[in-house]
């Protein structure tokens, strides 16, 4: 047990931001510092000092706000990149 507790410090230490995927059909990114690239079927993200990546079908936007954003659509692969 005390293996996933040093997991979940190290990753509280070092993201600012938080993902959750609604079940596939769906995406809630906050504290995101911009986006980059964004189609029905590809999302790049600024977050921190890396890039997030997401890739679905029919991804259109529900709300934009500072820091938020909520993704509809069907999500089939979330990537981070340094």
């Amino acid at each position: 047990m005390a293996y996933i507790e040093d997991i979940l410090k190290t990753v509280k230490g070092e993201l600012d931001y938080k993902l959750t995927i609604l079940g596939g059909g769906g995406v809630v990114i906050e504290g995101f510092k911009s986006i980059v690239y964004f189609n029905s079927e590809h999302v790049e993200l600024r977050v921190n000092k890396a890039m997030l990546s997401i890739d679905g079908v029919g991804l259109t936007v529900l709300e934009a706000q500072r820091g938020l954003l909520i993704l509809n659509g069907v999500i089939s692969k979330c990537e981070v990149m340094k």
